[in-house]
């Protein structure tokens, strides 16, 4: 399933993409260009805080905390010290003429201090053209195979020992971008992504695909001096809503969670100070998005007139040099879920609030290098 969906997206990005190669000619550098190729290598850890992992609402944490229903858990605090790690590995192919592509390859894994069920890990691709200094198309893939989402009511359980269940999902992603620069300070994108989350056997009803697409305008100082930038979008996903084993001619009772919303923010970024080959950079970004759920299942009472409105910002500063760089994040999430008139009246599925805090160190270097005009390779530099 999870390849028929990976290559339905690309069925439609392939023509496309073939269409814009095409419109920009002989990607090859122009006669007595200077190029460069190089491979690159990196790595990342980062260390931080989450004060509500699972993103519970207020009335789950309070029964979490009583430990009076403890089968509806399987985390063993609401907060957690987190680890991440990544490797990358990539390949440029650039040319003075501002033509040329890169493509890069990144692992990464999130590991947990107490709560281990929810490790995961993941696997992206990027491949970017740039046509010239002011254009470039870029393809990406993303692969999750298992996350942890949480413990769920599964009403096709038998009661013993409970009725709630593991709920994960492997996620599949793929997205198309074009980026050009209007003028000389002003840059314009759109990006359409693709997403497919498929469940486990126990809540297959959630299954679902999803399609966005988001447009944005940055405005930029010297360049590597700072930006200002705007974005805004639209999010539909549709859910299977169906695990099933309805009987014949009758309607589908399962939970439906489709929903379909808009997205907008800003961000800013920001050379503080420099001196040397070190730099100082700050960066502070704020989305607001609504989730208007489109179930139509009388007994769905969790989402049938349900909608979200959520905030989220992030904050950053970055010491940087050649080959390192050490960043100290900050993270606020908070959704506010207004349920329909079905819902409880003391609810244990809603409104939530998260913090992330961290620091994180990269290492990026070079293992080999290759440069030429015209064609010809000077031989390979390894720092």
């Amino acid at each position: 399933m999870i390849w028929r969906e990976t290559s339905r997206f690309f069925r439609v990005v392939a023509p496309v993409s073939l269409i814009a190669l095409s419109l920009c000619g002989d990607l090859r550098p122009a006669e007595g260009a200077t190029h460069e190729k190089r491979v690159l290598i990196g790595a990342g850890l980062s260390a931080f805080y989450d004060d509500n992992v699972i993103q519970y609402s207020g009335d789950q944490i309070a029964l979490f905390e009583s430990g009076l229903n403890p089968e509806r858990f399987s985390i063993e605090s609401v907060g957690d010290a987190m680890w991440r790690s990544s490797l990358s590995l990539g390949f440029e192919n650039r040319a003075r003429d501002g033509r040329g592509f890169d493509l890069s390859l990144r692992g990464r894994g999130e590991f947990h201090n107490k709560d281990k069920t929810a490790d995961f890990r993941s696997l992206s691709a990027e491949w970017k053209q740039s046509f010239s200094r002011r254009s470039a198309l870029s393809l990406r893939a993303y692969y999750l195979p298992h996350f942890y989402l949480r413990q769920l009511f599964d009403d096709d359980a038998p009661a013993v020992p409970t009725h709630y269940r593991r709920a994960e999902f492997a996620l599949t992603l793929g997205s198309l971008g074009w980026r050009q620069r209007i003028t000389r300070g002003t840059w314009a994108g759109f990006s359409y992504q693709y997403e497919h989350r498929g469940y486990n056997p126990e809540f297959t009803e959630r299954t679902s695909n999803t399609q966005q697409a988001v447009a944005e305008v940055t405005w930029t100082r010297r360049p590597g001096r700072g930006s200002f930038g705007l974005h805004g979008g639209y999010r539909r996903a549709d859910a299977k809503a169906s695990d099933g084993d309805e009987a014949p001619g009758v309607a589908p009772d399962d939970a439906d969670i489709g929903y379909q919303g808009l997205l907008a923010g800003v961000d800013g970024r920001l050379e503080i100070a420099r001196r040397g080959k070190s730099r100082v950079g700050a960066s502070l970004g704020y989305e607001l998005g609504s989730r208007d759920y489109t179930s139509g299942v009388l007994s769905d009472a969790y989402h049938l007139g349900r909608n979200d409105i959520d905030h989220s910002i992030q904050a950053v500063i970055r010491w940087s040099r050649p080959h390192w760089a050490v960043q100290g994040f900050y993270g606020y999430d908070r959704d506010i879920a207004h349920l329909g008139a079905a819902a409880p009246p003391t609810s244990d599925v809603g409104s939530y609030t998260e913090n992330r805090v961290g620091l994180s160190l990269e290492w990026s270097g070079v293992l080999w290098r290759v440069s030429g005009s015209g064609g010809t390779e000077a031989g390979a530099d390894t720092p």
